[in-house]
């Protein structure tokens, strides 16, 4: 630091100007120290481009408040605009070393300008510009640590209000869940627990704080569930959908009961410390017993599918096999061998509903209508299908003709079945004095099966649910809704098309008469 000592050694006894005041000298080098205030601040931040645009924000205000403070002799001049350089300062992201820096810098830039001039200042200034400087510092780093602290205290507040409010909601969350949930430490002791846990346990939530699970759990289920628990606190890993059934013990307190649980490490936000683990327990008594209800129905129909799939096929068979050896005796009469038709007949139409039966029950288990898909001539197969059908229908004209190549790979009894229920359908509500037609169609990937009818038609309102199987026959007024049967035939043709990959279509009205088509693709996707 210079002093007019140091001045007047330098110069000797040369002839010199009238000595100066530091206000004077701040205002006549004004722009030179600011000047070198912005040089030295770029090189001091020459990593961050970003910070040229606040450099001279508020420097040119302070040094000019400066000489004020000087001039007057009130330092308290400054005040206001280093409280707000503070403030400006601690929004930029500054912390209070680099606001201390500022000054030291223009500390040393303005010592710097003294001694490159000749001109000393009067005895007394430049202890009276450090003053200045120095309580310019003091105002500054002060104001920046009181709102420093200001903002700390803020973000604790906010924090604080943050956490009362996560709080808040987690408790409303565990009181509203349907199931039992509960957060313990990493001593197991509990931290929150819902009211549906609580009751489970037999105590109030209340008195679960601060509890280890050992501690609000009978023996039995504290062997069998605390391993389980440090295991998840061991390893980091959740337990998920463990189920465990009401001791022994303690059916006779509780109930015999069955339970679904789920364990599962809680850690802090960025998720490197483990802070406990979350529990969340599910009475699923109610599903099991659901569970075993509908597996006992599904045995039941397992039962019954085996006894129509056998036992009544046998006697059915025996029926049907008597009725051809009657029919070929010589000596009936014409009565009795009309009565040994309407026997056969209604043999091979009970064939036919128990076959739709078990179709229907095998779609319904799941597995869906099994096919065995070969290489086979659709065409071929219609004509043999109607072939058969027109000797159990003499009296009725049934016409068949086909076009292109009708190949592929489908199930031929399978394609048979279609083909007989749709017919089967056409002839029952089809006109006496009209054909039923049928033709098969060969395209590029597809081949179209097509039955057709005159007569009555179906009704519009029912045919959305022409395909669902038992189509209810309440307040019946056409032929459609009237039928007898068990409605499971256009059911069954729908699944065995979609079994093939295809599909059903069907129009119908007064004047065209009705037609459905099948849809089957040579080959599946």
């Amino acid at each position: 630091m210079l002093g007019p000592e140091t001045g007047a050694a330098e110069h000797g006894g040369a002839e010199r100007e009238s000595p100066r005041r530091a206000s004077e000298f701040l205002r006549a080098h004004h722009h030179e120290v600011l000047s070198d205030w912005l040089e030295a601040m770029s090189a001091l931040h020459d990593e961050n481009p970003q910070r040229p645009s606040w450099l001279l924000d508020h420097m040119p205000m302070l040094l000019a408040s400066l000489a004020d403070a000087l001039e007057h002799g009130e330092h308290e001049r400054a005040d206001p605009l280093s409280d707000e350089h503070a403030t400006v300062r601690l929004e930029q992201g500054f912390d209070v070393g680099e606001v201390a820096a500022e000054y030291a810098l223009l500390r040393k830039c303005i010592l710097r300008r003294l001694e490159a001039r000749p001109q000393p200042l009067d005895v007394g200034e430049l202890e009276r510009m450090e003053e200045a400087l120095d309580h310019a510092v003091v105002r500054t780093v002060r104001r920046f640590a009181v709102e420093r602290q200001r903002d700390i205290q803020d973000l604790e507040r906010e924090a604080r209000l943050e956490a009362q409010r996560s709080l808040a909601l987690l408790d409303a969350m565990l009181a509203a869940a349907p199931l039992g949930m509960a957060f313990l430490d990493l001593d197991l002791r509990y931290l929150r627990i819902n009211q549906t846990l609580a009751d489970v346990n037999g105590a109030p939530p209340e008195a679960h704080l601060g509890k280890t699970f050992r501690q609000m759990q009978p023996p039995e289920l504290a062997d069998l569930l605390e391993p389980l628990l440090l295991r998840v606190l061991r390893t980091g890993e959740p337990l998920s959908v463990f189920e465990f059934a009401t001791p022994p013990s303690l059916i006779p307190q509780r109930g015999k009961r069955v339970w679904q649980a789920t364990f599962y490490p809680v850690r802090a936000p960025q998720g490197a410390r483990l802070l406990g683990l979350g529990c969340t327990v599910v009475d699923i008594t109610q599903h099991k017993q659901t569970e075993a209800a509908l597996q006992r129905a599904v045995d039941f129909r397992e039962q019954l599918l085996a006894i129509l799939g056998h036992d009544l096929r046998n006697p059915l068979n025996a029926i049907s096999a008597s009725a051809f050896q009657l029919a070929r005796a010589e000596e009936l009469e014409a009565p009795e061998r009309r009565a040994v038709e309407r026997i056969r007949k209604s043999a091979g139409r009970m064939g036919r509903m128990i076959t739709d039966i078990l179709d229907f029950a095998r779609s319904k288990l799941g597995s869906g209508i099994p096919v065995s898909r070969q290489s086979m001539n659709l065409a071929d197969i219609c004509q043999a299908t109607l072939d058969e059908l027109q000797v159990s229908h003499p009296e009725r004209r049934l016409l068949f003709e086909s076009s292109g190549d009708t190949m592929g790979h489908w199930d031929p009894d399978r394609v048979a079945q279609v083909l007989g229920n749709l017919v089967a359908n056409a002839l029952q509500h089809g006109g006496l004095d009209s054909p039923v037609a049928t033709s098969v169609r060969g395209g590029v990937d597809v081949v179209m099966m097509e039955v057709h009818n005159q007569g009555e038609p179906i009704p519009s309102e029912l045919q959305p649910r022409l395909f669902d199987p038992f189509k209810p026959s309440v307040g019946a007024t056409s032929s459609y809704q009237k039928q007898r049967s068990l409605g499971l035939g256009l059911y069954i043709v729908h699944q065995i098309a979609r079994a093939h990959g295809g599909r059903v279509e069907v129009r119908s009205s007064r004047e065209e008469g009705t037609t459905f088509r099948v849809y089957w693709p040579r080959r599946t996707a």
